[in-house]
């Protein structure tokens, strides 16, 4: 029995032996190889073409190896139409790594790191909402036959699923019922999968530049952008499921969630979301009101009312069909309930200021309501104050009305009057 558990031990060892002088081998043979590898650029457009099911163009190759992984350096790479005569996508620098131990263990290619630099992405909704990507003019999701998967074959779809792929300086224009969304200069982490009618994408990025359009005064600067989606078809229209989403810079940081809903029709879209947010300057908080969500009034009222404040905290709901916003018909709800910490509020004009304003700041529906816990005005405290104006609406007359008590100098009530 021993002879025999030896016999077995020494035989493991040889196999061993053999296979990672075979590994060893194949690798010295690929990276003497390299040279010749680099003179294969039409071949290896050829085969990218095949797996892309489109023309790609490749301007310059170079291979170098980070340990035991040969990397293909793409320069100017282009995706073109079945003419070649439009570039649907294109690409400034393309890194592919191939991971050699996997590929001789499963008998296939197997992709190691991926990264693209300087790509460009149109993502847009059409008449049929499908939603379409440049160069890969699929629908988002994996149930589909092969004569219907555009440019994007399946094979492909299997070598990028599940994959972390390394995204720098990309820029990023998603058009739905004419509404531009652009993102410029981000670099990040996405990883995707495809589910039934629909798929998954979990990104982590960094330095992003996001312009809302008409939605906000100037383009948005974001440290970290993180986000966990998912987005599912079916035969009402797309459901996209943020499970997570966190935005955050110099002046706050936001955490949200959101079920929204794309009718097939093209009619409004359906939005339930959830939000938490810290503001840690009024600075600029000028520039993250919705211009387009709020109405002219508010905004103005806003602009005016917070001078200063040393901390803002709250939660933001929303749940309606988005062209009722902001559902004054009391068929939805729209929500913004804040927590000021020593904030000083002009809150009406040519009326005293109140200083050192403590206390919550509620927006619902077209109405506002302020209940300040501590507060001071002129040289008086103020307690218990309640300042409401029910409706903040174009057109109609705004009224302020104020309910409180001050302690301090008759002179200040006097004053205040």
């Amino acid at each position: 029995m021993k002879k025999t558990l030896i016999h077995i031990h020494h035989t493991l060892w040889i196999t061993f032996i053999f296979f990672l002088l075979l590994a060893a081998l194949l690798i010295s043979a690929a990276r003497l190889a390299t040279p010749w590898l680099e003179k294969q650029k039409p071949f290896i457009e050829k085969w990218t073409s095949a797996l892309l099911e489109q023309p790609v163009t490749i301007n310059q190759l170079a291979i170098h190896w980070e340990g035991f992984q040969p990397i293909l350096q793409c320069n100017e790479v282009t995706i073109l139409n079945d003419a070649h005569t439009e570039p649907l996508l294109h690409v400034d620098e393309l890194d592919i790594g191939i991971n050699l131990i996997r590929s001789m263990v499963n008998g296939h290619f197997q992709l190691g790191r991926l990264r693209l630099k300087g790509l460009f992405l149109t993502v847009q909704r059409d008449s049929k909402g499908q939603i379409i990507i440049s160069g890969i003019n699929t629908p988002l999701t994996s149930h589909h036959t092969h004569e219907d998967t555009g440019t994007f074959s399946k094979e492909m779809a299997e070598m990028f699923a599940g994959r972390n792929i390394t995204l720098q300086d990309l820029t990023l224009h998603w058009y739905d019922n004419k509404s531009p969304l652009v993102i410029k200069h981000m670099d990040s982490t996405v990883s995707w999968q495809p589910l039934k009618n629909g798929g998954q994408i979990k990104l982590k990025a960094t330095n992003a530049l996001i312009d809302f359009g008409r939605l906000f005064r100037a383009p948005v600067y974001l440290n970290t952008l993180n986000a966990d989606l998912n987005w599912q078809q079916a035969a009402d229209g797309w459901h996209i499921k943020a499970k997570q989403i966190v935005l955050s810079n110099a002046d706050a940081r936001i955490n949200t969630q959101f079920d929204l809903r794309l009718p097939a029709d093209n009619s409004s879209p359906y939005l339930n979301l959830l939000a938490g947010y810290q503001i840690f300057s009024a600075q600029h908080v000028n520039d993250y009101l919705p211009l387009t969500v709020l109405s002219p009034e508010l905004v103005q009222w806003l602009n005016n009312a917070v001078l200063r404040f040393a901390d803002i905290q709250g939660t933001l709901v929303i749940n309606g069909n988005l062209k009722e916003f902001p559902f004054e018909k009391n068929n939805g709800v729209f929500i913004v309930d804040s927590q000021i910490k020593d904030g000083d509020l002009a809150y009406w004009p040519k009326w005293p200021l109140l200083k050192h304003f403590s206390g919550e700041l509620v927006f619902a529906g077209s109405g506002m309501k302020l209940l300040s816990q501590s507060g001071q005005v002129f040289a008086s405290q103020v307690k218990q104050l309640t300042a409401t104006i029910p409706l903040l609406k174009k057109g109609a007359l705004s009224v302020l009305q104020i309910n409180g008590q001050l302690t301090g100098d008759l002179t200040d009530a006097v004053r205040f009057l």
